[in-house]
C-alpha cells in the first residue's frame, strides 16, 4: 500500500464538488489520480460514470497500468486516456456507419497540400470571381461580409506572395496554423461557444502570425476560411475525418439531450487544454458532477497548440489544493527550482516545494568552456561516465535543430541513444506500411489500411484505373477501395485467388452452389481463446448435419446461462474432445468451412486442436474458410445489426438463433440464400469496376498474398501475434521475397525503429497472451503513438527537445547550450521587438512561456542536473568581432548554486 502525505490524502478523499489541484513536477500526481479511481470504485461509483482524461497516449497507458496493478478485477467500462482517444471510442460506430476513416498525419499533409493548391488556383482567378467565392464561404459560416472590405487586387497579390511565393520559410504565412486557430469559429463548434470563448479566440486571431501586418489579419482569416472549406471538401470526398473532427463531432453528439454525461471526472495536465477541449469537457459533465482538475500553470508550454495560462487561470475556481512535497528530486535541486520559480515565473502560482529526498552532493553541475565544440566534447565525456550505471540520462535541448546536432555528435562517438526526432519515426513510410499490414490482420474493415496495402503492393502508380488517371497514386488506391465497397466487395476478397474475377465472393458462391461447404458453429466454456474448451460443435451442409458434444472439466456455470449446456448434458451426450474433433474434421474434409463469426470460431478451434488433437491442426488450417458476418457487412452495409437473430428477422428467414450450435448453423445456412442473391445481383457492376482495376488487383494478389499467408500461418500455428514477431516477419518478407519494394521504400532508420518498437512492446505488452486482448490494447496503442511514447525506463540515454520530454523523468538531465541566444529563442525576441503592439504583446507571452520551458527542463531530473555553456562558437572564430555567449539571463542569478566541472 502506498504511503500518502496529508496534502495528497486530502485530494484523494475528495468526493463531491468542483476542485482544482496545483501539482508541480514530482509531487506524486499519477499515484494520487490512481488511488482516487481505486477509492471511487470501492465507494460503488460506477465504472462507466468515471472519466479520467490525460494529455498523452503515454500518460494514459502509464495510468492504466497503475490502476490495473491496484485492482483485483477488470473494469472494461472505465475510461483512462487522452481526449482524442475518448472521442474515437465515443464516435467509432458513428463513423463506421458513415464509412469514414481517421487519417494520420502523413495523409493529412497530402490533403492540406491539395487544399493549398486550390487556394492558389482561386487567387489566380479574376478579382470578382475571387470575391464571390470568398463571400460564399463567409456566408456559409455566418461570418460578416465586411471582412472583405479593402481586399483589392493589390492586397490579394500581397497575400498570394506571402502564402506561396515567399522563399523565406520564417516570413511565409502559415495557413494551416491560421486555420487551426480559426477552427472553433468556422466549424460546428461555433454553435456552442460562449461569448467569452469567442472573445478569447478573436484576441488570439489578432496575433495570427508576426509576418502578417495588423491590417491584413482579417484577409488572412478569410483566406483560411476558404482553405478550410477546400480541406473539408477533400476529406468528405475521400471519406476521411481527422483529430479535429473527433473533438467537434463529439461536441455535436454531446449536445443531444440523451447524450451520456459523467458524474465523476478528473483531468490531468489541464494547463495544456485548448478552448475546444474545455468546451467538450463542459458538455461531458453531468449536473452536480464531482470534478477534479490537476496541473501546473508553471508548466504551460503549448501556446502554439492553443493552450494558455489564461484559460487555466479561469478554470481553477475557489477550491484550489496544492501538492507541495517533491518525491522526484534531491533537496538542492528542489531548492533551485523554487528559487527559479520565485524570480522567473508567475508569483500568483508560487509553490514552495518540500523535498522528500536529502540533498545530493553533485546534484547541480555546470560545465562551461571557451568554445561550443569543447563544451560538447566534455559533455559527451560526462555522459560516458553517467552511462556506466543503469541510470537514465536525458539530453534536453530547446529546438529540433539543436537536438539533431547533439544526436549526430553522439553517433560520431558511437554512443547508442534514444533520439526523439522532429521527423517522427512512427510517421515514416515503412512504419505506416507495417501498421497498415498489422491493422489489416486485425480488421478487414479498416479501409485506409487496405488502401495503403493496395498502393504499396498493387503497383497502382503504373496500373492506375483510367478514370483515376489524374489522381495521386495513394488517393487513387483509397478511391478504388471505396468504389469496390460501393459494389459490395472488400479488398480482402482479392487475396489467394486465381485472378481478380475469381475473387473470394465468387469462390464462396461456387462452394455453396455445388454443396461443397460445411456451415459450423461452436459453443464454449467462455471467451478465453487460449484456455477455454469447446463443449459443442455443430455443422450442416445442404443435406447433412452433425452435432457433437465435447466433455470438459471446466466450470460451466456462467456459459450455461448462454447456451444451456451443463455437466449432465455433456455426461449424457458428450465424448472425448479429441474424438469429436476428428469427427468434425472428417465431416468437413474437402469442404469450405463457413461460420457467422469466423474470427472467434476459428481461433477457439485452433487452440482446442493444439491442446487435444494437434495432428489435425495443419489440415484445419488449410481448409477454405468464409465468414457470413463479414459477407453480410460487405453486401448489406447499412443494416442496424449483424447479429444472426436480427438477420433472420430482417430477411424473413426460417430458423432460430438460440445459442445452441445446431440451431445456429441451421439459421446460418438459411442466410446463405440472400447472400448468394446479392452476389449475383452485384456481379455485373462489380465486374465492370474490377475491369478498370484488373492489373493492380492482380498485382496486389500476387505481391501481398504470400505475406498474408505467412502471417496467418505464423499466428494460427505458432501464436506469433505480437508486434515484434510481426515486424520481423514483415521486414523479412519485404527484404527476401520482394527486394525491389524493400529497396525502394526502406528507410535508413529501420534499425532504430525496430529497437524502439520492440523494446517498448517487451516492456509494456509482453504479458498479454490473448491475441484479441493484444490487438485491442497493444496494436491500438501503436496505431496512434508518437515516437516519444516509446520511451521506457529501460532506455538509458535519451536526446529530445524539452517539449517532447514533458511528463517524463530521468535520473540525470543535461541541458547543453544554455546561452542567452537559445533562451529566449530567436523568434520570440523578434516578436517582442515587433513594431506591432499586438505582436509585441504576444511576444511577451511567449517570453514568459520560454521561462516556463526551462522550468520544465529543470524539473525532469531525479538525481542531477548538468547545464552547459560557452563563450564563443568555433565557426565564428574567423570573424573580426566574434559574438560572446553568456549563460541565459534566466539562469544567470542561479549560477552560484552549481558546482563547476
Amino acid at each position: 500500500m502506498l504511503q500518502f502525505n496529508a496534502d495528497q490524502l486530502k485530494v484523494i478523499h475528495l468526493s463531491e464538488g468542483y476542485h482544482a489541484c496545483l501539482a508541480p513536477a514530482g509531487s506524486g500526481k499519477t499515484e494520487v489520480l490512481t488511488e482516487r479511481i481505486v477509492q471511487a470504485l470501492a465507494r460503488d461509483v460506477k465504472a462507466d460514470d468515471i472519466l479520467c482524461l490525460t494529455f498523452t497516449n503515454r500518460a494514459g497507458l502509464n495510468m492504466q497500468e497503475k490502476v490495473s496493478a491496484r485492482l483485483t478485477q477488470s473494469f472494461p467500462q472505465l475510461f483512462i486516456g487522452n481526449l482524442h482517444a475518448f472521442c474515437f471510442k465515443l464516435l467509432t460506430k458513428h463513423y463506421a456507419k458513415q464509412h469514414r476513416d481517421l487519417i494520420h498525419e502523413e495523409l493529412q499533409k497530402r490533403l492540406i497540400r491539395q487544399a493549398l493548391e486550390q487556394l492558389n488556383d482561386l487567387i489566380g482567378q479574376p478579382h470578382q470571381v475571387i470575391l464571390a467565392q470568398l463571400q460564399q464561404c463567409l456566408s456559409r459560416y455566418e461570418l460578416k461580409a465586411n471582412a472583405l472590405d479593402g481586399l483589392d487586387a493589390q492586397a490579394l497579390n500581397y497575400c498570394h506572395y506571402n502564402i506561396f511565393k515567399n522563399e523565406d520559410p520564417y516570413a511565409r504565412w502559415n495557413m494551416e496554423a491560421i486555420r487551426n486557430l480559426c477552427l472553433p469559429l468556422i466549424s460546428e463548434a461555433r454553435h456552442f461557444l460562449k461569448p467569452e470563448q469567442k472573445s478569447y479566440i478573436r484576441n488570439r486571431l489578432r496575433t495570427l502570425d508576426q509576418n502578417i501586418p495588423d491590417h491584413c489579419v482579417k484577409y488572412a482569416f478569410v483566406l483560411a476560411v476558404y482553405f478550410n472549406e477546400a480541406y473539408q471538401a477533400l476529406k468528405k470526398h475521400y471519406h476521411f475525418y481527422d483529430y479535429d473532427d473527433l473533438i467537434i463531432d463529439a461536441l455535436v453528439l454531446q449536445n443531444q439531450s440523451n447524450a451520456k454525461r459523467y458524474g465523476w471526472i478528473q483531468i490531468d495536465e489541464v494547463q495544456d487544454l485548448a478552448p475546444l477541449h474545455w468546451l467538450l469537457v463542459d458538455h461531458l459533465t453531468a449536473q452536480d458532477a464531482h470534478i477534479l482538475i490537476l496541473g501546473d500553470v508553471n508548466q504551460s508550454i503549448y501556446r502554439f497548440q492553443g493552450a494558455s495560462v489564461e484559460l487555466t487561470q479561469e478554470r481553477l475556481g475557489q477550491n484550489v489544493h496544492v501538492l507541495e512535497e517533491n518525491y522526484r528530486s534531491p533537496d538542492n535541486l528542489v531548492q533551485l527550482s523554487n528559487q527559479y520559480a520565485a524570480c522567473c515565473l508567475d508569483p500568483a502560482y508560487k509553490i514552495t516545494a518540500r523535498a522528500h529526498k536529502k540533498a545530493h552532493p553533485r546534484a547541480l553541475l555546470h560545465l562551461h568552456r571557451e568554445f561550443d565544440t569543447e563544451q560538447t566534447r566534455d559533455l559527451i565525456q560526462h555522459i560516458r561516465k553517467l552511462n556506466q550505471t543503469d541510470e537514465s540520462t536525458a539530453i534536453l535541448l530547446s529546438t529540433n535543430r539543436q537536438a539533431d546536432a547533439f544526436s549526430d555528435q553522439l553517433n560520431q562517438h558511437e554512443l547508442t541513444h534514444f533520439f526523439v526526432a522532429q521527423n517522427d519515426l512512427l510517421s515514416r513510410e515503412f512504419y505506416l506500411d507495417f501498421m497498415a499490414f498489422v491493422s489489416a490482420l486485425n480488421d478487414p474493415e479498416n479501409r485506409l489500411a487496405w488502401a495503403r496495402l493496395l498502393w504499396r503492393f498493387g503497383n497502382i502508380q503504373h496500373y492506375k484505373p483510367s478514370h483515376l488517371k489524374e489522381t495521386e497514386a495513394q488517393f487513387a488506391a483509397i478511391q478504388l477501395v471505396h468504389e469496390l465497397r460501393e459494389h459490395g466487395c472488400w479488398l480482402n476478397n482479392f487475396i489467394n485467388i486465381s485472378d481478380c474475377y475469381q475473387h473470394q465472393q465468387q469462390c464462396f458462391a461456387q462452394h455453396v452452389q455445388s454443396n461443397r461447404f460445411a456451415y459450423f458453429d461452436t459453443e464454449t466454456t467462455g471467451l478465453d481463446l487460449v484456455h477455454d474448451d469447446i463443449v459443442q460443435i455443430a455443422a450442416v451442409t445442404q443435406d447433412q448435419e452433425l452435432n457433437l458434444y465435447c466433455l470438459s472439466n471446466q466450470d460451466l456455470s456462467e456459459s450455461y446461462k448462454i447456451h444451456g449446456i451443463d455437466a449432465s448434458m455433456l455426461a449424457k451426450h458428450g465424448l472425448d474432445t479429441q474424438q469429436q474433433l476428428h469427427a468434425f474434421i472428417q465431416f468437413s474434409q474437402g469442404r469450405a468451412l463457413i461460420a457467422h463469426n469466423l474470427k472467434f470460431d476459428q481461433a477457439i478451434l485452433t487452440e482446442n486442436l493444439k491442446r487435444y488433437a494437434p495432428e489435425l491442426s495443419e489440415l484445419f488450417f488449410s481448409q477454405h474458410k468464409f465468414c457470413t458476418l463479414q459477407l453480410t457487412r460487405q453486401l448489406f452495409p447499412n443494416l442496424d445489426s449483424y447479429k444472426l437473430g436480427h438477420l433472420l428477422a430482417h430477411f424473413k428467414l426460417e430458423g432460430e438463433n438460440s445459442h445452441n450450435a445446431l440451431d445456429d448453423v441451421k439459421a446460418g445456412r438459411a442466410l446463405l440464400g440472400p447472400l448468394l442473391d446479392k452476389i449475383q445481383q452485384n456481379q455485373t457492376s462489380l465486374s465492370a469496376c474490377i475491369a478498370q482495376a484488373e492489373k493492380c488487383l492482380n498485382a496486389f494478389n500476387q505481391n501481398f498474398s504470400p505475406l498474408w499467408n505467412l502471417a496467418q500461418y505464423s499466428i494460427r500455428r505458432n501464436g506469433d501475434f505480437k508486434i515484434q514477431q510481426l515486424f520481423k516477419l514483415y521486414t523479412h518478407y519485404m527484404q527476401e521475397f520482394n527486394p525491389q519494394l524493400y529497396e525502394l521504400h526502406i528507410d535508413s532508420s529501420i534499425e532504430q525503429l525496430r529497437v524502439k518498437l520492440l523494446n517498448h512492446a517487451n516492456y509494456h505488452f509482453e504479458h498479454i497472451h490473448n491475441p484479441y486482448q493484444y490487438f485491442e490494447e497493444a496494436i491500438s496503442f501503436y496505431q496512434t503513438a508518437k515516437e516519444s511514447d516509446l520511451i521506457t525506463p529501460n532506455d538509458q540515454l535519451i536526446v529530445s527537445t524539452i517539449h517532447r520530454s514533458k511528463g517524463l523523468e530521468f535520473d540525470h538531465v543535461i541541458l547543453p547550450d544554455l546561452t542567452h541566444q537559445n533562451f529566449p529563442g530567436y523568434m520570440v525576441v523578434k516578436k517582442q521587438n515587433s513594431t506591432s503592439e499586438l505582436h509585441k504583446n504576444e511576444g511577451h507571452q511567449l517570453y514568459k512561456e520560454q521561462k516556463r520551458l526551462l522550468y520544465v527542463a529543470i524539473t525532469r531530473a531525479k538525481q542531477s542536473l548538468t547545464i552547459g555553456s560557452y563563450n564563443f562558437k568555433s565557426i565564428e572564430q574567423s570573424w573580426s568581432h566574434p559574438r560572446r555567449y553568456t549563460i541565459t539571463r534566466f539562469m544567470h542569478t542561479h549560477q552560484s548554486n552549481f558546482e563547476s566541472i
